[in-house]
């Protein structure tokens, strides 16, 4: 449980959801000592140990303070029943922890039976182990990676039946990319078959590419050093890789590639060589800077931090022009915004994403426009008139008609003063939104012999941008159909009334 440092946190309603929601067992192997800003450390509930946190250092030291029996009264009586829950929930669900706790003379369990109770039951998902802490000021990580350690399974009592095709063949998972400022991207790789060697050529099964090994580094904690070869089992440092992102799947060749494919599809292995699947994000932000000499610094930032983390994702709006930042919540966001910062910087800013509207005529409206210009030796002289109609559910405009009274012009006009018109009506007079409902048509087109294209494009632009600005239009927001499924109605109901909204 992280955030247990904020304002209203409550580690007991946070069980609760996590049981009905998730629709698991959660077992709280520690018990917050305070919450919000009272959140001074953790008791575990095995050792029955207080661990608290220096801030002097960012809370990069934790150490046991002392026994649970120094804290006050009603904090004691907290704990002590916590602990009991916690033992009565093993036993619950191990027959075997169960007889240890009757043959006890106390009814209890011991620290080391109950932490080998929770690992057993652990191994086989019957329950979760929960912690608290807060991940913004460390406090919680130590115990946290203690209890990887003490709880979940370790690989070498499984071992990987990988596909006959890259058994002696290189095989090797990207779990990790960073981006150096001396070296560039530095991807990390564990090795599941093969051996890797620097200045040779693989092939990234995710992205379907060639890649190139540059340089071949052994990881020593922070520590990097050039090797000649790394082999299966370990992990390894690449330098040099220019496609591939956190996930990705490497082999030898496309061969073997095509091969591991074909034998994957038959065993039902493919799902070893899918790589990492991001899921799809559920938190969106606009990200921008504060300056537009910064926009292409804030673009190679982001396509280096999408890299690393591909649950993180970046799409432009083609309506509002706004560059969109989705990720798994807004923690997720605000770590990487922060990193921008730190790591780029770029100062940026996260906001709201901007509504996307639309512009629809009500009247019918029309506008003539001409241009006669002088470019070089050359004079352009065109002549148009534009009108414009209202359409029940038309949708965007796609097309525009020319009217009989055009007469005979020549193709290329024609495509510049359609492409001129549909591109004033991408940026309404309003808010600058898509018109939409609309229908367009040309009722006069008078151009010189020696007049260009491009000069008829113009003066299709400015003469619908006149029309728009003259005529009357409305802003028409975006509709949605939702189903809700409910027992009781009747406050939903009122709620959604108050709104105006529509229900069926």
């Amino acid at each position: 449980m992280n955030k247990m440092d904020r304002s209203n946190a409550n580690f007991t309603n946070a069980i609760e959801s996590v049981r009905n929601k998730l629709c698991a067992i959660p077992l709280p192997v520690q018990y917050p000592l305070g919450m919000g800003k009272e959140f001074t450390g953790v008791c575990d509930l095995v050792t029955m140990d207080i661990l608290k946190w220096n801030q002097s250092n960012c809370g990069y030291e934790c150490e046991a303070v002392d026994s649970c029996m120094s804290v006050s009264q009603d904090m004691l009586n907290e704990v002590k029943l916590a602990r009991s829950r916690l033992i009565e929930e093993v036993a619950m669900h191990s027959n075997e922890a169960m007889a240890k706790m009757f043959a006890a003379e106390d009814n209890t369990l011991s620290p080391d039976e109950l932490l080998y109770f929770i690992r057993k039951l652990t191994h086989s998902c019957s329950v979760v182990p929960v912690l608290c802490g807060s991940a913004l000021k460390n406090k919680g990580i130590q115990p946290l990676m203690d209890a990887m350690l003490y709880f979940l399974p370790s690989p070498a009592h499984r071992r990987a039946n990988h596909l006959p095709a890259v058994v002696h063949k290189l095989c090797a998972f990207v779990f990790k990319v960073i981006h150096s400022h001396q070296r560039g991207p530095v991807v990390f790789v564990r090795l599941y078959s093969g051996c890797l060697r620097p200045h040779s050529n693989i092939y990234n099964m995710s992205r379907k590419c060639r890649e190139r090994v540059n340089r071949l580094l052994q990881v020593f904690a922070d520590e990097l050093k050039e090797v000649t070869e790394m082999t299966e089992g370990n992990i390894a440092a690449i330098v040099g890789l220019k496609n591939t992102y956190t996930g990705d799947v490497l082999v030898t060749s496309a061969d073997v590639a095509s091969a591991a494919e074909k034998e994957g599809a038959m065993t039902g292995g493919e799902h070893f060589l899918k790589g990492l699947e991001a899921p799809e994000p559920v938190f969106f932000r606009t990200i921008e800077t504060f300056s537009a000499v910064e926009q292409q610094d804030l673009e190679h930032a982001l396509r280096a931090l999408s890299r690393e983390d591909p649950s993180l994702k970046v799409s432009t709006d083609p309506d509002s022009r706004q560059m969109i930042l989705s990720g798994m919540g807004e923690l997720h966001l605000d770590i990487v915004c922060d990193r921008i910062r730190r790591d780029f910087n770029v100062s940026v800013t996260l906001g709201a994403v901007q509504v996307s509207y639309r512009e629809a005529p009500s009247i019918a409206a029309s506008r003539s426009g001409h241009v006669d210009r002088t470019v070089g030796s050359q004079r352009h002289c065109i002549s148009i008139m534009l009108k414009l109609t209202p359409v029940e559910d038309e949708g965007p405009i796609r097309d525009v008609e020319f009217a009989k009274t055009v007469g005979v012009v020549d193709k290329p006009v024609l495509e510049a003063v359609t492409h001129g018109i549909l591109q004033a009506c991408s940026r309404g007079p309003l808010l600058s939104f898509p018109v939409i409902n609309a229908k367009i048509s040309v009722e006069k087109l008078s151009i010189t012999q020696n007049s260009s294209p491009a000069m008829a494009q113009v003066c299709a632009i400015e003469c619908m941008a006149k029309l728009l600005s003259g005529s009357e239009l409305i802003l028409l927001e975006p509709v949605m159909t939702v189903e809700v499924r409910l027992q009781i109605l009747c406050k939903v109901l009122g709620n959604i009334c108050s709104y105006h909204q529509i229900v069926t």
